[in-house]
């Protein structure tokens, strides 16, 4: 569901790049407003590298187990 209805806005975490009165999209559920996120790729692929780290150390751990066997 998408809406152009102006909003304030306040991130949780002091984001680089935001002037004041900067528009963006922001993203969340109608009925949890409060959880309402920046919707951009700038910050939402410091989530994807984090993911795509952890599945690294993951899958670098069980193939250390596996050859040490």
């Amino acid at each position: 569901m998408t809406g152009e209805r102006p909003v304030r806005f306040r991130p949780p975490t002091t984001a680089t790049g935001l002037d004041l009165g900067t528009h963006v999209p922001v993203a969340y559920l109608p009925e949890r407003p409060k959880s309402a996120r920046v919707f951009t790729w700038k910050y939402r692929l410091h989530e994807i590298v984090g993911l795509f780290f952890g599945a690294v150390i993951f899958l670098g751990v069980a193939a250390g187990c596996l050859l040490t066997r």
